[in-house]
């Protein structure tokens, strides 16, 4: 294999492991994925197979629990405003915006355990395909950027299929 070739593993286990024992494979980047397909780091692997690097990519981190009532309302509008178009605009309460495919959606709570509490988080990935988990009460404003110029774009670099079209 020529150097620089990225290949895409499924991570089970010690990253090294997979790395050195589980390939042979000299002046390679291996992008190691989680269990539901996101890249989670990179290896760098010089020329006598060792792992020279690891880049983590993005933590997997879970949205945080509501702390108050205006908190609960701030994940219900929020999560009224996620269309279910495939491009969508974020834009967090930082002034930041980021536009990219709608991955997945979660609004979820704690069952009533000492009290009810709620997350919602929703994922994107955008148009260099770096994925973004971002919490609800992180969001300002969700809205739809979907029209017929932007699907063609967004599908003409491999984010998104149009069937049917």
């Amino acid at each position: 294999m020529k150097e620089g070739i990225e290949k895409r593993l499924v991570g089970f286990g010690s990253l090294r492991y997979i790395a050195t024992q589980g390939l042979r494979i000299k002046g390679l980047v291996l992008v190691v994925l989680s269990r539901q397909g996101f890249p989670v780091c990179k290896l760098l692997i010089n020329r006598n197979g060792a792992v020279k690097r690891i880049c983590v990519i993005w933590r997997i981190l879970m949205a945080r629990w509501t702390e108050s009532y205006l908190d609960v309302e701030h994940i219900s509008r929020i999560s009224l405003q996620v269309p279910i178009t495939a491009i969508i605009k974020v834009q967090l309460k930082t002034g930041e915006s980021i536009e990219g495919v709608l991955r997945r959606s979660n609004v979820g709570n704690n069952g009533g355990q000492r009290g009810w509490r709620y997350y919602g988080e929703l994922e994107i990935e955008t148009k260099d395909h770096q994925h973004h988990v971002l919490d609800y009460l992180d969001i300002q404003v969700v809205s739809s950027t979907s029209s017929p110029e932007r699907l063609k774009e967004y599908e003409d670099l491999g984010l998104i299929t149009i069937v049917g079209g």
